[in-house]
């Protein structure tokens, strides 16, 4: 068996400037923001429980196979054990069950735009926890991005005829899941990886939804099932759980959580764009305004943000120096 290893990054939250974090989160949403639109249509003809193991089941072979061949055979030390199973039972397990049944009563967009306001509780959760701190900059643009949010989600609310209220609540109490699986996600990270981390929370979260998931994939007719059905399947378990988790990850603990946060603000607005071209929503002034806050609100948290922080880190450097405790140059 192999000891974990600390990866080595050169994690600098600081930086304003583009990086691999910001590409790999532009990854990510988009990812999750394809995947959305394919698994509401899957969910037209596979019972919600089903769908949820199908996921595992093509999903955590091959992620634990990928982490083998790269890290060799990795346990988690005895003391993390813990931790990896409450990962597993909250960003995997009631994550996907919540989150999947939400899906099944509402449309692809609202899902995705209620589950952008995850990482509000995550920064949340870091700041109350003394993870991370939370400039004024950073405040101040995801108030402005959650105002287009808003905006965004009322106009489509307002143009049709019926709500789903109830789909909705399951979507954000998968919200607060997911908020609190980044805060264990990145801490076991630190020790493990994103790949070997997402791997075992992967497989955890699989052995605790058998026994709820079994009955309903048994009844499923899978020979029904049609190939855009299955795409849906395939693009949620490969897409979303092996590449998609593993890259925010990774982008997390690379450049923090205030740094990735941003870009699900987007999420919503790129669901939006695939439901245009592929289910033919249409989208008024209204939500394009609500759009553009939430880009300008992105940008606000990403630069102003990332300045500030950079200020700070050559200003507690300058102090340090200055104090003696560490040698200039």
């Amino acid at each position: 068996m192999s000891e974990p290893k600390a990866p080595r990054y050169n994690r600098d939250p600081a930086q304003p400037g583009f990086g691999a974090a910001d590409l790999a989160m532009l990854g990510v949403i988009t990812i999750w923001a394809v995947t959305n639109v394919f698994a509401k249509r899957s969910l037209a003809e596979i019972q919600p429980m089903a769908f949820v193991i199908a996921r595992f089941l093509l999903a955590v072979p091959v992620l634990m196979g990928w982490v083998f061949l790269r890290h060799g055979v990795v346990v988690p030390r005895r003391r993390d054990w813990g931790t990896f199973l409450l990962a597993g039972a909250t960003g995997f397990a009631l994550y996907n069950v919540f989150y999947t049944l939400g899906i099944s009563q509402t449309s692809a967009f609202s899902a995705s735009l209620i589950q952008s306001t995850a990482p509000l509780f995550t920064l949340l959760l870091a700041r109350a926890l003394g993870i991370e701190r939370v400039t004024p900059a950073q405040w101040i643009g995801v108030g402005i991005a959650m105002t287009g949010v808003i905006i965004f989600m009322s106009d489509k609310m307002i143009q049709r005829a019926e709500a789903h209220p109830f789909g909705d609540v399951l979507t954000l109490i998968a919200a607060v899941l997911f908020a609190v699986y980044g805060i264990l996600n990145q801490r076991l990270s630190v020790t493990y990886g994103s790949a070997v981390t997402t791997a075992w929370c992967l497989a955890i979260g699989g052995i605790l939804l058998l026994p709820v998931c079994i009955g309903p994939a048994l009844a499923q007719e899978w020979g029904t099932v049609s190939a855009i059905a299955w795409f849906g399947v395939f693009a949620a378990a490969w897409g979303s759980m092996v590449i998609a988790y593993n890259l925010w990850a990774w982008a997390v603990h690379r450049g923090g959580v205030g740094r990735t946060v941003p870009y699900f603000f987007l999420w919503p607005i790129l669901t939006g764009v695939v439901s245009a071209i592929i289910a033919g929503e249409t989208f008024g002034p209204v939500k394009v305004f609500g759009a553009g806050l939430v880009m300008i609100g992105t940008a606000a948290v990403r630069i102003i943000g990332g300045r500030m922080a950079a200020r700070d880190a050559r200003r507690k450097a300058a102090l340090t120096i200055e104090d003696g405790t560490q040698p200039a140059g």
